[in-house]
């Protein structure tokens, strides 16, 4: 019986022939040895695909001119936009820092911000509005400080010398950029893109341009009832906003229109817009906090 089951298992064995095979698992070549210089590498592995792959080249960015960095600016800083205007207009001729911080002080005690003399400065200097200069006016990084001869217990020696003092002025980029400024124009553009608003802004200069200006929440009170307001719903602070960022609307104890707002003014009546009330009650509008003025006009950005 065993020889019988042993006959029947070598039947089904199949006979390799070795001399019909090449391979050699000692060979140098094969596929199954590894690389004694690498060893991660594997059969079959051809290189790390992040070398073998093409790169993309990326062309760097453009630089960015002055005025496109001085857009820049303004667009992330749409409420100081005036601030930032005023003090270009400033600083025409080269202005140390004192007459700066006096300067922006005075703009502070009419509308305080979270900006500092320094905050503003260092902005405008990044936009390449204002550079450092000297007194005369020569770039500061022109200036080369000379080192100073000192006597000290008979002995000469050399120290630093003290630089001059810095003082700022505006750019060519920042002159161009004032050049071009036109609010009234801005705000024509504005009226004219929401022309189903031209009554609001009317009734919001008018209100302004009283004798003496008008508080926030007068205004509120007043113009929250003017019925293109509710279709669809806007607030008496979405149109200040815009006449506020152009120049017609100042913030002095309480808002007043300026000369530019004026101009506006005449204009929406001389293409005869005019004002209309609610009788009924107001309709809902968006939630809006009822503020006392707080010294800054009661406008939150």
């Amino acid at each position: 019986m065993a020889d019988e089951s042993t006959q029947r298992y070598n039947q089904d064995l199949v006979v390799l022939d070795a001399g019909g095979d090449d391979y050699d698992p000692l060979a140098e070549d094969s596929p199954g040895r590894r690389d004694p210089g690498n060893p991660l590498a594997a059969a079959g592995y051809v290189g790390d695909p992040g070398a073998l792959a093409p790169r993309s080249v990326v062309p760097p960015a453009p630089e960015k001119t002055p005025r496109e960095k001085i857009d820049i600016l303004f667009s992330m800083m749409i409420p100081f936009k005036r601030y930032l205007l005023a003090i270009m207009e400033f600083c025409k001729e080269p202005k140390d820092f004192a007459e700066l911080d006096t300067f922006i002080t005075e703009l502070q005690s009419k509308r305080r911000t979270i900006y500092s003399t320094v905050d503003f400065c260092m902005m405008l200097e990044d936009a390449e509005a204002i550079s450092k200069v000297t007194e005369e006016g020569t770039p500061y990084e022109e200036v080369k400080v000379e080192p100073v001869e000192v006597e000290r217990d008979g002995q000469v020696f050399l120290e630093p010398g003290a630089p001059p003092p810095i003082f700022w002025q505006l750019t060519e980029g920042g002159f161009q950029v004032l050049e071009e400024d036109d609010p009234l124009r801005a705000l024509q553009a504005v009226f004219e893109d929401q022309a189903e608003f031209k009554s609001v802004y009317l009734q919001v200069l008018e209100l302004c341009d009283q004798e003496g200006g008008i508080s926030i929440n007068d205004m509120k009170e007043i113009a929250n009832k003017n019925t293109t307001m509710h279709y669809p719903s806007k607030t008496a602070l979405y149109f200040l906003d815009f006449l506020d960022r152009n120049a017609a609307v100042i913030w002095d104890k309480k808002w007043k229109t300026t000369s530019v707002g004026k101009q506006a003014l005449e204009l929406l009546r001389s293409e005869g817009v005019q004002v209309e009330l609610r009788t009924d009650m107001p309709i809902a509008l968006p939630a809006e906090p009822s503020l006392e003025d707080d010294g800054t006009g009661g406008v939150t950005w």
